[in-house]
Formats: C-alpha cells, sequence, structure tokens
C-alpha cells in the first residue's frame, strides 16, 4: 500500500473513532444492564463504560482492518495462482497438440503452433507419457 492509503488511513479512523466507541459502549451497557429502561439511564449506563467502549472499537478496528488486508492478500494470491495453472495448462495442451502434429506430419500447423508458443512466449517439448 503506498502512503496515500496511510494518509486516508488515519483520516478515517479520526472521523470514526466517537461514532464507534459510542456504538461499542452502547451495545456493552445494553448487554450488561437489565431492568427498566429509559434515554437517562441508557446514557449514564453507556457513559460509564466509555473507557471499555474504547477497547473495544479499538480491537474491531484493528481486527477488521487486518481481516480485510489479508482477505485482499489471499484473493491476490488465488489471481496470481490461477494464472500460473492456466499458463501451464495452456503450455501442456500447446505441447500436446505440436508433438500430435509433428507426428502427423502435419507441418502447416506445426509452423502454426510453434509460432503460437513463440508468441507467448512457451517453450514446446515433447509432453510426458503419462
Amino acid at each position: 500500500m503506498g502512503e496515500w492509503w496511510e494518509n486516508r488511513w488515519f483520516r478515517r479512523h479520526a472521523m470514526f473513532v466517537p461514532f464507534g466507541v459510542f456504538i461499542a459502549s452502547g451495545l456493552l451497557a445494553y448487554l450488561t444492564e437489565s431492568g427498566p429502561w429509559g434515554i437517562r439511564s441508557f446514557l449514564k449506563s453507556t457513559g460509564e463504560l466509555v473507557d471499555l467502549g474504547a477497547v473495544v472499537y479499538a480491537m474491531t478496528a484493528v481486527a477488521t482492518e487486518r481481516g480485510v488486508r489479508m482477505w485482499f492478500w489471499a484473493l491476490d494470491e488465488r489471481t496470481k495462482w490461477r494464472e500460473k495453472r492456466r499458463n501451464e495448462a495452456q503450455a501442456e495442451l500447446l505441447s500436446q497438440m505440436w508433438a500430435s502434429a509433428h507426428a502427423e506430419g502435419n507441418q502447416e500447423l506445426v509452423a502454426w503452433l510453434e509460432r503460437i508458443a513463440q508468441e507467448k512466449g512457451i517453450e514446446l517439448k515433447e509432453p510426458l507419457p503419462r
């Protein structure tokens, strides 16, 4: 990631911290308090849990951000793996076609396959027996 990502990361978190802490504190108050609810008792309970709410929000933000980065890394690795497998399969198929055309004596097809292999940077070789 570049410098622009780091600048946007800091700005984004600075903007959302108050909202995130309030939501986390409110959820903690909702989950821990029992009895009759009113807006005053809710705000009082939420205010008492702000420190814990800040910690919960920070943990959630870090886990979410790292999870998202890990997700995109995994997608990128999967794309690389698929591209590698596709290139290997293409090279194997081209080699098999070239060997078959060469064995049949079809020089026109052999020349065409050699040209395609050269354009794609594929080294033609005899396929391995199965």
